[in-house]
Protein backbone atom coordinates (compact mmCIF):
# COMPACT_ATOMS: atom_id res chain seq x y z
CA UNK A 1 0.00 0.00 0.00
CA UNK A 2 1.80 3.39 -1.47
CA UNK A 3 0.84 6.61 -1.58
CA UNK A 4 2.29 9.45 -3.58
CA UNK A 5 4.94 11.30 -1.33
CA UNK A 6 5.16 15.41 -1.59
CA UNK A 7 7.45 15.24 -4.56
CA UNK A 8 5.17 13.66 -6.93
CA UNK A 9 2.35 16.34 -6.99
CA UNK A 10 3.81 17.54 -9.99
CA UNK A 11 1.41 20.55 -11.02
CA UNK A 12 -0.62 20.27 -13.99
CA UNK A 13 -0.12 23.61 -15.45
CA UNK A 14 -1.23 23.35 -19.73
CA UNK A 15 -1.38 19.15 -19.01
CA UNK A 16 -3.98 19.41 -17.46
CA UNK A 17 -6.06 19.94 -20.76
CA UNK A 18 -4.26 16.99 -22.65
CA UNK A 19 -5.19 14.05 -20.40
CA UNK A 20 -5.69 10.94 -22.71
CA UNK A 21 -9.34 10.05 -22.85
CA UNK A 22 -8.01 6.20 -21.99
CA UNK A 23 -6.26 7.67 -18.81
CA UNK A 24 -9.36 10.07 -17.94
CA UNK A 25 -11.79 6.66 -18.31
CA UNK A 26 -9.27 4.66 -16.43
CA UNK A 27 -9.10 7.20 -13.60
CA UNK A 28 -12.65 8.17 -12.94
CA UNK A 29 -12.94 3.72 -12.87
CA UNK A 30 -11.09 4.54 -9.39
CA UNK A 31 -12.94 7.32 -8.42
CA UNK A 32 -16.11 5.44 -8.92
CA UNK A 33 -14.88 2.19 -6.93
CA UNK A 34 -13.68 4.90 -4.16
CA UNK A 35 -17.08 6.38 -4.35
CA UNK A 36 -19.01 3.01 -4.34
CA UNK A 37 -17.11 1.59 -1.11
CA UNK A 38 -17.62 4.64 0.71
CA UNK A 39 -21.82 4.64 -0.09
CA UNK A 40 -21.54 0.68 0.69
CA UNK A 41 -20.43 1.12 3.45
CA UNK A 42 -23.49 2.97 4.70
CA UNK A 43 -26.00 0.56 3.67
CA UNK A 44 -24.03 -3.06 4.04
CA UNK A 45 -24.49 -2.84 8.14
CA UNK A 46 -27.97 -2.18 8.11
CA UNK A 47 -28.44 -6.14 7.30
CA UNK A 48 -25.23 -7.12 9.90
CA UNK A 49 -26.32 -5.02 12.74
CA UNK A 50 -28.39 -6.85 14.79
CA UNK A 51 -26.31 -9.75 14.22
CA UNK A 52 -23.31 -6.95 15.72
CA UNK A 53 -25.31 -5.54 17.99
CA UNK A 54 -26.07 -9.77 19.70
CA UNK A 55 -22.53 -10.30 19.16
CA UNK A 56 -21.22 -7.28 21.28
CA UNK A 57 -23.53 -7.06 23.85
CA UNK A 58 -24.82 -3.84 22.36
CA UNK A 59 -28.28 -2.81 23.58
CA UNK A 60 -31.19 -1.11 21.84
CA UNK A 61 -29.69 2.30 23.55
CA UNK A 62 -26.61 1.81 21.99
CA UNK A 63 -26.64 -0.33 19.20
CA UNK A 64 -28.00 2.36 16.47
CA UNK A 65 -24.57 4.12 17.39
CA UNK A 66 -22.88 1.52 14.76
CA UNK A 67 -25.07 3.95 12.16
CA UNK A 68 -24.75 6.85 13.64
CA UNK A 69 -21.34 7.49 14.53
CA UNK A 70 -20.46 7.04 10.35
CA UNK A 71 -23.23 9.08 9.82
CA UNK A 72 -21.57 11.78 12.02
CA UNK A 73 -18.05 11.34 10.77
CA UNK A 74 -19.21 11.96 7.29
CA UNK A 75 -21.48 14.43 7.84
CA UNK A 76 -19.57 16.71 10.34
CA UNK A 77 -15.83 16.68 8.35
CA UNK A 78 -17.18 17.01 5.33
CA UNK A 79 -17.28 20.57 4.67
CA UNK A 80 -13.22 20.18 6.47
CA UNK A 81 -12.94 17.87 3.60
CA UNK A 82 -13.68 20.45 1.07
CA UNK A 83 -11.78 23.06 2.46
CA UNK A 84 -8.64 20.56 2.57
CA UNK A 85 -8.62 19.90 -1.32
CA UNK A 86 -6.87 23.25 -1.81
CA UNK A 87 -4.16 23.09 1.18
CA UNK A 88 -3.15 19.21 0.88
CA UNK A 89 -3.71 19.04 -2.88
CA UNK A 90 -6.68 16.69 -4.43
CA UNK A 91 -4.91 12.97 -5.43
CA UNK A 92 -3.01 13.10 -2.25
CA UNK A 93 -6.02 13.77 0.19
CA UNK A 94 -7.78 11.04 -1.52
CA UNK A 95 -4.87 8.75 -1.43
CA UNK A 96 -4.18 9.16 2.04
CA UNK A 97 -7.83 9.12 3.18
CA UNK A 98 -8.93 6.18 1.30
CA UNK A 99 -5.53 4.21 3.15
CA UNK A 100 -7.07 5.42 6.25
CA UNK A 101 -10.88 4.48 5.39
CA UNK A 102 -8.93 1.12 5.43
CA UNK A 103 -7.00 0.94 8.41
CA UNK A 104 -10.64 2.13 9.65
CA UNK A 105 -12.36 -0.85 8.60
CA UNK A 106 -9.42 -2.55 9.93
CA UNK A 107 -10.06 -1.71 13.19
CA UNK A 108 -13.97 -2.48 12.80
CA UNK A 109 -13.34 -6.13 12.11
CA UNK A 110 -11.05 -6.45 14.83
CA UNK A 111 -13.31 -5.17 17.54
CA UNK A 112 -14.46 -6.81 20.08
CA UNK A 113 -16.60 -4.80 21.89
CA UNK A 114 -18.90 -2.22 20.92
CA UNK A 115 -17.14 0.95 21.45
CA UNK A 116 -14.25 -0.27 19.70
CA UNK A 117 -16.90 -0.91 16.96
CA UNK A 118 -18.76 2.65 17.27
CA UNK A 119 -14.81 4.37 17.48
CA UNK A 120 -13.89 2.57 14.20
CA UNK A 121 -17.14 3.79 12.33
CA UNK A 122 -16.46 6.96 13.28
CA UNK A 123 -13.38 6.94 12.13
CA UNK A 124 -14.38 5.61 8.79
CA UNK A 125 -17.11 8.37 8.46
CA UNK A 126 -14.12 10.99 8.86
CA UNK A 127 -12.06 9.03 5.86
CA UNK A 128 -15.25 9.29 3.68
CA UNK A 129 -15.57 12.88 4.50
CA UNK A 130 -12.32 13.40 3.01
CA UNK A 131 -12.16 11.33 -0.02
CA UNK A 132 -16.04 12.16 -1.18
CA UNK A 133 -14.68 16.33 -1.88
CA UNK A 134 -11.20 15.02 -3.10
CA UNK A 135 -13.41 12.69 -5.29
CA UNK A 136 -15.12 15.32 -7.37
CA UNK A 137 -12.55 17.67 -7.20
CA UNK A 138 -10.84 15.08 -9.58
CA UNK A 139 -13.44 14.75 -11.58
CA UNK A 140 -12.86 18.42 -12.97
CA UNK A 141 -9.38 17.54 -13.67
CA UNK A 142 -9.91 14.63 -15.69
CA UNK A 143 -12.96 16.07 -17.78
CA UNK A 144 -12.22 19.17 -18.81
CA UNK A 145 -14.93 19.46 -21.37
CA UNK A 146 -18.23 20.87 -19.78
CA UNK A 147 -20.35 18.28 -21.77
CA UNK A 148 -17.98 15.15 -20.83
CA UNK A 149 -17.97 17.17 -16.73
CA UNK A 150 -21.58 16.55 -16.62
CA UNK A 151 -21.57 13.25 -17.43
CA UNK A 152 -19.34 11.94 -15.44
CA UNK A 153 -21.03 14.22 -12.52
CA UNK A 154 -24.23 12.41 -13.33
CA UNK A 155 -22.53 9.11 -12.79
CA UNK A 156 -20.86 9.94 -9.42
CA UNK A 157 -24.30 11.45 -8.15
CA UNK A 158 -25.95 8.14 -9.35
CA UNK A 159 -23.33 6.09 -8.05
CA UNK A 160 -25.42 6.16 -4.52
CA UNK A 161 -28.32 4.26 -5.24
CA UNK A 162 -26.49 1.45 -7.06
CA UNK A 163 -24.48 0.63 -3.65
CA UNK A 164 -27.54 1.26 -2.04
CA UNK A 165 -29.01 -1.65 -4.13
CA UNK A 166 -26.41 -3.84 -3.52
CA UNK A 167 -25.37 -2.76 -0.58
CA UNK A 168 -27.97 -4.81 1.64
CA UNK A 169 -27.42 -7.53 -1.35
CA UNK A 170 -23.35 -7.79 -0.30
CA UNK A 171 -23.94 -6.99 3.75
CA UNK A 172 -26.23 -10.55 3.57
CA UNK A 173 -24.13 -12.44 1.73
CA UNK A 174 -21.71 -11.46 3.72
CA UNK A 175 -22.79 -12.38 7.05
CA UNK A 176 -22.58 -15.69 5.91
CA UNK A 177 -18.77 -16.06 6.82
CA UNK A 178 -19.27 -13.72 9.77
CA UNK A 179 -20.20 -9.95 10.03
CA UNK A 180 -16.06 -9.05 10.61
CA UNK A 181 -16.29 -9.85 6.99
CA UNK A 182 -19.05 -6.46 5.87
CA UNK A 183 -15.28 -4.33 6.80
CA UNK A 184 -12.81 -7.12 5.83
CA UNK A 185 -14.12 -6.78 1.70
CA UNK A 186 -12.87 -3.33 2.32
CA UNK A 187 -9.50 -3.88 2.06
CA UNK A 188 -8.22 -5.59 -0.84
CA UNK A 189 -10.64 -2.55 -2.97
CA UNK A 190 -8.50 -0.20 -0.87
CA UNK A 191 -5.26 -1.46 -1.44
CA UNK A 192 -6.61 -1.72 -5.44
CA UNK A 193 -7.98 1.79 -5.60
CA UNK A 194 -4.78 3.33 -3.58
CA UNK A 195 -1.62 1.03 -5.89
CA UNK A 196 -4.26 2.49 -9.18
CA UNK A 197 -5.03 5.66 -8.37
CA UNK A 198 -1.20 6.41 -7.42
CA UNK A 199 -0.25 5.33 -10.89
CA UNK A 200 -3.38 7.09 -12.88
CA UNK A 201 -5.06 9.74 -11.04
CA UNK A 202 -3.63 13.10 -12.20
CA UNK A 203 -1.41 15.63 -9.29
CA UNK A 204 -2.25 18.82 -8.98
CA UNK A 205 -0.42 21.48 -6.94
CA UNK A 206 -1.84 22.75 -3.39
CA UNK A 207 -3.24 25.74 -3.79
CA UNK A 208 -4.56 27.28 -0.16
CA UNK A 209 -1.73 27.49 2.65
CA UNK A 210 -4.29 28.30 4.93
CA UNK A 211 -5.83 25.39 7.20
CA UNK A 212 -9.89 25.01 7.38
CA UNK A 213 -11.31 25.83 10.78
CA UNK A 214 -11.18 22.51 11.96
CA UNK A 215 -12.55 23.69 15.50
CA UNK A 216 -16.36 24.75 14.52
CA UNK A 217 -16.53 21.20 12.72
CA UNK A 218 -15.41 19.44 16.17
CA UNK A 219 -18.24 21.87 18.04
CA UNK A 220 -20.89 21.08 16.09
CA UNK A 221 -20.12 17.76 15.57
CA UNK A 222 -19.51 17.18 19.05
CA UNK A 223 -22.33 18.80 20.28
CA UNK A 224 -24.61 16.66 17.83
CA UNK A 225 -22.83 13.66 19.29
CA UNK A 226 -23.81 14.19 23.06
CA UNK A 227 -27.31 15.71 22.15
CA UNK A 228 -28.18 12.06 20.17
CA UNK A 229 -26.77 10.64 23.03
CA UNK A 230 -29.09 12.42 25.58
CA UNK A 231 -32.06 11.75 23.25
CA UNK A 232 -31.14 8.30 22.76
CA UNK A 233 -31.24 6.98 26.70
CA UNK A 234 -27.76 6.44 27.01
CA UNK A 235 -27.44 8.67 29.86
CA UNK A 236 -28.93 6.24 32.52
CA UNK A 237 -31.42 8.81 34.11
CA UNK A 238 -32.81 11.91 33.90
CA UNK A 239 -29.81 14.06 35.37
CA UNK A 240 -27.77 12.90 32.77
CA UNK A 241 -29.80 13.66 29.90
CA UNK A 242 -30.22 16.94 30.95
CA UNK A 243 -26.63 17.37 31.73
CA UNK A 244 -25.86 15.51 28.11
CA UNK A 245 -28.97 18.18 26.12
CA UNK A 246 -27.21 21.48 28.28
CA UNK A 247 -23.55 20.63 27.19
CA UNK A 248 -24.40 19.73 23.59
CA UNK A 249 -26.97 22.61 23.00
CA UNK A 250 -23.84 24.78 24.28
CA UNK A 251 -21.80 23.17 21.73
CA UNK A 252 -23.64 23.54 19.08
CA UNK A 253 -24.42 27.76 20.09
CA UNK A 254 -20.67 28.17 20.16
CA UNK A 255 -19.97 26.43 16.65
CA UNK A 256 -22.36 28.35 15.17
CA UNK A 257 -21.00 31.46 16.63
CA UNK A 258 -17.58 30.73 15.81
CA UNK A 259 -18.46 30.07 11.96
CA UNK A 260 -20.03 33.43 12.02
CA UNK A 261 -16.93 35.37 13.22
CA UNK A 262 -13.97 32.72 11.46
CA UNK A 263 -11.85 34.27 9.54
CA UNK A 264 -12.48 30.67 7.31
CA UNK A 265 -15.84 29.99 7.88
CA UNK A 266 -16.94 26.32 7.00
CA UNK A 267 -20.23 27.57 5.06
CA UNK A 268 -19.75 31.10 2.87
CA UNK A 269 -20.65 34.32 4.89
CA UNK A 270 -24.65 35.03 3.34
CA UNK A 271 -24.88 31.31 2.64
CA UNK A 272 -27.35 30.44 5.42
CA UNK A 273 -29.08 33.93 5.70
CA UNK A 274 -30.93 32.87 2.79
CA UNK A 275 -34.27 31.48 2.87
CA UNK A 276 -34.34 29.16 0.14
CA UNK A 277 -31.12 27.78 1.50
CA UNK A 278 -32.52 27.30 4.70
CA UNK A 279 -35.54 25.74 3.79
CA UNK A 280 -34.10 23.21 1.45
CA UNK A 281 -31.39 22.39 4.01
CA UNK A 282 -34.35 21.56 6.55
CA UNK A 283 -36.42 19.34 3.80
CA UNK A 284 -32.97 17.78 2.87
CA UNK A 285 -32.45 17.14 6.65
CA UNK A 286 -36.27 15.25 7.13
CA UNK A 287 -35.18 12.99 3.63
CA UNK A 288 -32.29 12.44 5.25
CA UNK A 289 -34.02 10.88 8.65
CA UNK A 290 -36.98 8.82 6.78
CA UNK A 291 -33.66 7.62 4.28
CA UNK A 292 -31.82 6.21 7.31
CA UNK A 293 -34.10 5.88 9.91
CA UNK A 294 -36.77 3.71 7.45
CA UNK A 295 -34.30 1.08 6.65
CA UNK A 296 -33.27 0.94 10.18
CA UNK A 297 -36.69 -0.23 11.30
CA UNK A 298 -37.08 -2.21 7.77
CA UNK A 299 -33.99 -4.07 8.89
CA UNK A 300 -35.16 -4.54 12.07
CA UNK A 301 -38.60 -5.81 10.94
CA UNK A 302 -37.42 -8.45 8.98
CA UNK A 303 -34.85 -9.81 11.19
CA UNK A 304 -35.98 -9.37 13.83
CA UNK A 305 -40.13 -9.35 13.96
CA UNK A 306 -40.64 -11.55 10.78
CA UNK A 307 -37.79 -14.06 12.07
CA UNK A 308 -35.75 -14.06 8.41
CA UNK A 309 -32.20 -14.80 7.87
CA UNK A 310 -29.75 -11.66 6.86
CA UNK A 311 -29.21 -13.39 4.08
CA UNK A 312 -33.29 -13.43 2.95
CA UNK A 313 -33.71 -9.64 4.77
CA UNK A 314 -30.90 -8.83 2.48
CA UNK A 315 -32.91 -10.10 -0.63
CA UNK A 316 -35.96 -8.53 0.58
CA UNK A 317 -34.21 -4.95 0.41
CA UNK A 318 -33.38 -4.76 -3.02
CA UNK A 319 -36.77 -3.85 -4.50
CA UNK A 320 -36.56 -0.83 -1.90
CA UNK A 321 -33.80 0.44 -2.91
CA UNK A 322 -34.01 -0.18 -7.01
CA UNK A 323 -37.37 1.77 -6.28
CA UNK A 324 -35.14 4.79 -4.53
CA UNK A 325 -32.64 4.67 -7.57
CA UNK A 326 -35.72 4.80 -9.79
CA UNK A 327 -37.47 7.60 -8.16
CA UNK A 328 -34.49 9.62 -8.11
CA UNK A 329 -33.83 9.61 -11.67
CA UNK A 330 -37.17 9.94 -12.38
CA UNK A 331 -37.18 13.04 -10.83
CA UNK A 332 -33.68 14.24 -12.14
CA UNK A 333 -35.75 13.77 -15.78
CA UNK A 334 -38.61 15.89 -14.87
CA UNK A 335 -36.80 18.95 -12.98
CA UNK A 336 -34.59 18.97 -16.07
CA UNK A 337 -37.01 18.73 -18.42
CA UNK A 338 -39.81 21.59 -16.66
CA UNK A 339 -37.50 24.64 -16.52
CA UNK A 340 -38.98 27.52 -15.18
CA UNK A 341 -37.98 31.43 -14.96
CA UNK A 342 -37.42 30.69 -10.73
CA UNK A 343 -35.23 27.43 -10.28
CA UNK A 344 -36.14 27.83 -6.65
CA UNK A 345 -40.16 26.56 -7.45
CA UNK A 346 -38.93 23.49 -9.60
CA UNK A 347 -38.65 21.15 -6.84
CA UNK A 348 -41.66 22.29 -4.77
CA UNK A 349 -44.41 20.20 -6.45
CA UNK A 350 -41.75 16.99 -5.93
CA UNK A 351 -40.90 17.45 -2.74
CA UNK A 352 -45.37 17.48 -1.84
CA UNK A 353 -45.21 14.40 -4.07
CA UNK A 354 -41.97 12.53 -2.21
CA UNK A 355 -43.12 13.99 1.32
CA UNK A 356 -46.44 12.34 0.82
CA UNK A 357 -45.12 8.92 -0.06
CA UNK A 358 -42.96 8.45 2.28
CA UNK A 359 -45.78 8.99 4.96
CA UNK A 360 -48.67 6.72 2.86
CA UNK A 361 -45.49 3.72 2.45
CA UNK A 362 -44.23 3.88 6.04
CA UNK A 363 -48.17 4.12 7.94
CA UNK A 364 -48.83 1.25 5.46
CA UNK A 365 -45.81 -0.62 6.99
CA UNK A 366 -46.94 0.28 10.25
CA UNK A 367 -50.12 -1.19 10.03
CA UNK A 368 -49.16 -4.38 8.44
CA UNK A 369 -46.33 -4.90 10.82
CA UNK A 370 -48.44 -6.50 13.72
CA UNK A 371 -48.83 -9.99 11.64
CA UNK A 372 -46.44 -12.44 9.82
CA UNK A 373 -47.80 -12.66 6.45
CA UNK A 374 -48.46 -16.39 5.46
CA UNK A 375 -48.01 -16.80 2.23
CA UNK A 376 -45.33 -14.80 -0.82
CA UNK A 377 -48.48 -12.76 -2.08
CA UNK A 378 -49.24 -11.72 1.76
CA UNK A 379 -45.50 -10.94 1.96
CA UNK A 380 -45.72 -8.77 -1.38
CA UNK A 381 -49.04 -6.85 -0.14
CA UNK A 382 -47.86 -6.50 3.31
CA UNK A 383 -43.74 -5.64 3.17
CA UNK A 384 -42.59 -5.12 -0.99
CA UNK A 385 -45.48 -2.71 -2.12
CA UNK A 386 -45.66 -0.30 0.83
CA UNK A 387 -41.54 -0.54 0.86
CA UNK A 388 -41.62 0.79 -2.70
CA UNK A 389 -43.33 3.62 -2.05
CA UNK A 390 -41.78 4.91 0.56
CA UNK A 391 -38.29 4.19 -1.23
CA UNK A 392 -39.48 5.42 -4.28
CA UNK A 393 -40.40 8.82 -2.12
CA UNK A 394 -37.10 9.07 -0.67
CA UNK A 395 -35.24 8.82 -4.16
CA UNK A 396 -37.92 11.89 -5.32
CA UNK A 397 -37.22 13.72 -2.55
CA UNK A 398 -33.25 13.46 -2.76
CA UNK A 399 -33.00 15.12 -5.82
CA UNK A 400 -35.81 17.55 -5.06
CA UNK A 401 -34.30 18.42 -1.42
CA UNK A 402 -30.86 19.55 -3.40
CA UNK A 403 -32.09 20.78 -5.97
CA UNK A 404 -34.30 23.20 -3.64
CA UNK A 405 -30.83 23.52 -1.48
CA UNK A 406 -28.95 25.14 -4.27
CA UNK A 407 -30.73 25.74 -7.50
CA UNK A 408 -31.07 29.58 -6.93
CA UNK A 409 -27.23 30.07 -6.04
CA UNK A 410 -24.38 32.04 -7.80
CA UNK A 411 -21.54 29.48 -8.93
CA UNK A 412 -19.33 30.52 -7.15
CA UNK A 413 -21.13 29.15 -3.29
CA UNK A 414 -23.02 26.15 -5.51
CA UNK A 415 -20.37 24.00 -4.61
CA UNK A 416 -20.55 24.97 -0.83
CA UNK A 417 -23.96 25.17 -1.20
CA UNK A 418 -23.85 21.29 -2.02
CA UNK A 419 -22.11 19.95 0.50
CA UNK A 420 -24.18 21.74 3.00
CA UNK A 421 -27.03 19.90 1.52
CA UNK A 422 -25.11 16.52 2.60
CA UNK A 423 -23.90 17.58 5.31
CA UNK A 424 -28.06 18.20 6.39
CA UNK A 425 -28.86 14.91 4.80
CA UNK A 426 -25.84 13.08 6.75
CA UNK A 427 -27.11 14.22 10.33
CA UNK A 428 -30.46 14.13 9.87
CA UNK A 429 -29.80 10.79 9.04
CA UNK A 430 -28.26 10.13 12.51
CA UNK A 431 -30.81 11.98 14.29
CA UNK A 432 -33.59 10.16 12.88
CA UNK A 433 -32.18 6.82 13.83
CA UNK A 434 -31.17 7.27 17.06
CA UNK A 435 -34.50 8.83 17.86
CA UNK A 436 -36.97 5.69 15.97
CA UNK A 437 -34.49 3.27 17.51
CA UNK A 438 -35.47 4.32 20.94
CA UNK A 439 -38.74 4.43 19.94
CA UNK A 440 -38.54 0.91 18.71
CA UNK A 441 -36.67 -0.21 21.91
CA UNK A 442 -39.35 1.14 24.07
CA UNK A 443 -42.36 0.22 22.19
CA UNK A 444 -41.72 -1.80 19.31
CA UNK A 445 -41.22 -1.30 15.73
CA UNK A 446 -44.90 -0.81 14.31
CA UNK A 447 -44.88 2.10 17.07
CA UNK A 448 -41.56 3.74 15.57
CA UNK A 449 -42.95 3.38 12.15
CA UNK A 450 -45.94 4.83 13.37
CA UNK A 451 -44.12 8.02 14.74
CA UNK A 452 -42.02 8.26 11.38
CA UNK A 453 -45.12 8.12 9.63
CA UNK A 454 -46.93 10.62 11.57
CA UNK A 455 -43.55 13.22 11.04
CA UNK A 456 -44.00 12.73 7.61
CA UNK A 457 -47.43 13.79 7.04
CA UNK A 458 -46.33 16.99 9.63
CA UNK A 459 -43.44 17.79 6.87
CA UNK A 460 -46.24 16.93 3.61
CA UNK A 461 -48.17 20.21 5.78
CA UNK A 462 -45.01 22.08 6.47
CA UNK A 463 -43.49 21.57 3.09
CA UNK A 464 -46.98 23.02 1.62
CA UNK A 465 -47.29 26.23 3.83
CA UNK A 466 -43.84 26.67 2.52
CA UNK A 467 -45.39 26.39 -1.02
CA UNK A 468 -48.17 28.39 -0.63
CA UNK A 469 -45.91 30.99 1.17
CA UNK A 470 -43.68 31.13 -1.96
CA UNK A 471 -46.11 31.85 -4.17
Amino acid sequence: MSAPTRQSERPLGSARTVVAASTAQAGFIVILIAQFLMVLDTTVVYVALPTMARDLGLDGAWAPWVMDAYLLGLGGFLLVGGALTGRIGRRRQFLWATVAFGIASLLCAAAGTGAMLVAGRFLQGIAAALVTPAAMALIGDLFTAPQARRRAIATFAGLGGIAGASGSLAGGVLMLAGWQWVFLVNVPLVLAIVVAGARILPAHPSTDSRMPDWLTALMITAGLVLVIAGLGGVAGGPGGVVALLAIGFSLLGAGWWRQRVSTRPLVPPGLLARMDVRAGNALTAIIGCSLFAGFYLVTLHLQGGLGFSPLIAGLLVVPLSLALYAGSRIAGTLLSRHETERPTDRPRGLIAVSLGAQALGMAALWLSSSSVPASTAGMVAAYVVPGVVWAAGVGVGLVAGFTASTAGLPDSVRGPGSGLANVSLQMGGAVGVAAVAQLAAAWGVATAAGYLSGGLVVAVVVGALWKVKGE
